[in-house]
């Protein structure tokens, strides 16, 4: 409103009275403290964001400084079981747990060598350290080598199953339990099917508390048998006539001497030999008149060597004489083959 101007006499009260009256009211001040009606209220909008920022910037800050602690405490903790608490406050707790250890297993074979197509046991040994708690969810598999075979079973073991395939030669535990600080031990039965050295691997023995653990080896070696050749001095001799039986035997193994090699010969009526005894291929020979027995014991032949000797057979029967010898054997190789031949024995005065 505009201010208006009286013009009144000076001395006329009664006109300045009036005019007084027609003049607007003054508006009281407010009272200290209240807010002002009509204030704009982008100011307290301003404020509540200020005040929301700096709590989640006081957040923020407070998850940053978490998580920089649980990194730091796992860092710091790789190598041991670490408990692991953070508050609202971000204030960390940490409590150390003792580290699991992993399971152990150790395998030997029943013997370090074994004759072609012979068997013997694969042992097995599985181990808890841990004082606390029982291992769980035991396993491990082991493929054989090339040479050597199981069979198809299905058992209890450890407290799992233990499964060996022949087709594919492996061997595997699954489900086992070991209690605190205990073993447990089995076996499977193996079969030397090819010669030579066989060297097993298992896969990683494992646990559901305590991971991964380590592998076993053990090798074994499968000997295969010595072979025996005979052959007669001559094709034909004449009665009473003599002539040399000899006799090679060999020792296919590269790398493993063969031991305890024997062989026994019967001659067939018609042929004779003396009685003697003389030292061949490191074992004792022996021809016996009464019986016609040649025979070789306790013998010993090289890895990858032979041995020779002959005896002297004298015709007395005139016919075709047909000699097969037994099979030759050995301690640690096995059985091997026979051997044949034959030869005439005539009358001065006849003809084959």
């Amino acid at each position: 409103m505009a201010n208006q101007i009286f013009d009144f006499p000076q001395d006329d009260i009664p006109a300045k009275e009036k005019a007084k009256k027609e003049l607007p009211a003054k508006k009281p001040d407010p009272p200290r403290g209240k807010s002002i009606p009509g204030k704009p209220l982008f100011i307290i909008a301003i404020v509540a964001l200020i005040l929301a920022g700096f709590v989640f910037v006081q957040q923020t800050l407070l998850g940053l400084e978490t998580q920089a602690k649980i990194f730091a405490v796992q860092t710091a903790t790789q190598s041991a079981k670490m408990s692991l608490s953070v508050d609202s406050q971000g204030l960390t707790t940490v409590k150390s747990v003792k580290a699991l250890q992993t399971p152990g297993i150790i395998k030997t074979f029943g013997a370090t060598t074994i004759p072609l197509g012979g068997t013997t046991t694969l042992n097995f040994t599985i181990t808890n350290p841990n004082t606390a708690p029982a291992l769980t969810g035991m396993a491990f598999m082991d493929t054989l080598p090339a040479g050597l075979t199981v069979a198809d079973t299905s058992t209890t073991q450890c407290g799992g199953t233990l499964t060996t395939t022949a087709a594919t030669g492996i061997i595997s535990l699954s489900g086992g339990s070991i209690a605190t600080g205990g073993s447990c031990t089995f076996n499977v039965t193996v079969t030397g099917m090819t010669a030579g050295l066989k060297n097993n691997v298992t896969g990683n023995v494992t646990s559901t508390e305590g991971g991964i653990g380590g592998r076993a080896e053990d090798n074994i070696t499968v000997v295969a048998p010595p072979s025996i050749a005979k052959t007669f001095g001559a094709d034909t001799i004449l009665v009473g006539g003599t002539t040399t039986l000899s006799f090679t035997i060999t020792n296919p193994n590269t790398a493993t001497v063969l031991t305890g090699v024997a062989f026994t010969d019967t001659l067939p009526a018609g042929l004779m030999v003396a009685n003697t005894s003389t030292t061949q291929c490191g074992g004792t020979l022996t021809t016996t008149a009464a019986t016609g027995i040649i025979s070789l014991s306790g013998g010993s032949i090289a890895a990858g060597g032979s041995c020779t000797f002959n005896v002297t057979v004298t015709g007395t029967t005139a016919w075709l004489q047909n000699n097969t010898t037994g099979n030759v054997t050995s301690t640690n190789g096995g059985t091997g083959n026979t051997a044949t031949d034959s030869m005439w024995v005539e009358s001065p005065n006849s003809h084959k």
